[in-house]
């Protein structure tokens, strides 16, 4: 019989799981999405499943963007 192993590399999440990680609306995920702004899903049948790898690395390329942008003139006053 075949070992499972917990690798969070292979899990799978549902879109519930991704909206507690990404706190956007339904149709905002979809649409970055469909502007290559977001991982695309695994389907199964009717059901969407996005790689919980992929979904980390976009949330750690946002973390990496935020750090990379300029200021806005007059941030500073905030």
């Amino acid at each position: 019989m075949a070992e499972i192993v917990e690798n969070e590399d292979l899990r799978l999440l549902r879109i519930e799981q991704v909206f507690a990680l990404v706190p956007v609306g339904r149709s905002t995920l979809y649409r970055m999405i469909e502007d290559g702004d977001f991982p695309s899903p695994v389907k199964f049948g009717r059901t969407s499943l996005w790689p919980c790898s992929e979904v980390r690395a976009w949330i750690e390329e946002q973390k990496m963007r935020r750090s990379q942008v300029k200021p806005r003139r007059g941030a500073d006053l905030i």
